[in-house]
């Protein structure tokens, strides 16, 4: 049913078959993959309900257009792992965007000219387990800000966000936070 919320499974499923359908616009990536340094450890850091955790990344864009100075924007859902109405939006617009994409040509130049990341489920432990946190600990309180630098990134969304942020020179940036009464 297109109007359930989605599993971390099935989200993940999503974002592959559109990766199938649509090649030549939309890429996937691995957070854990990108940016190995990020891991302290190996094998998997969490488990979503028997599967492994990952973050994954989705960049989005004509990658026979693409040049380095495109300008890029960010899209993020569940960085609490218990709102899910960000995973939805993002994916609902990632869907719309590369089905329109032949016959809408406002989504084509947008396509065309921008590179758009997502992270549709941030948070991946927190989104299977549906909890806000990711073992035991908030990942929006996470980063270095009014923080003591040992207090900081120790959550793998933290540090993926971190990482991406620091490779990336993202124009805009979005990060959905919204439980089932609002959307902020």
């Amino acid at each position: 049913d297109r109007y359930r919320y989605k599993d971390w499974s099935q989200m993940m499923g999503y974002f592959h078959g559109l990766s199938a359908k649509y090649p030549g616009l939309i890429e996937l990536y691995v957070a854990e993959e990108m940016y190995p340094h990020m891991r302290q450890g190996t094998g998997s850091w969490a488990d979503c309900r028997g599967k492994p955790c990952y973050i994954m990344l989705v960049r989005m864009t004509n990658e026979s257009s693409l040049k380095p100075s495109r300008p890029e924007l960010f899209f993020s859902g569940a960085l609490h792992g218990n709102e899910r109405l960000g995973p939805a939006t993002v994916a609902e617009m990632a869907g719309f965007l590369l089905e329109n994409y032949a016959k809408d040509q406002e989504v084509r130049w947008l396509l065309d000219t921008r590179s758009i990341w997502l992270a549709p489920t941030t948070n991946p432990y927190g989104y299977a387990h549906n909890t806000r946190e990711e073992q035991r600990m908030d990942p929006n309180r996470d980063f270095p800000y009014l923080q003591r630098p040992e207090m900081c990134m120790r959550t793998m969304t933290a540090r993926a966000v971190n990482e991406l942020y620091r490779e990336r020179q993202f124009r805009m940036m979005v990060t959905f936070h919204g439980g089932m009464r609002i959307l902020s």
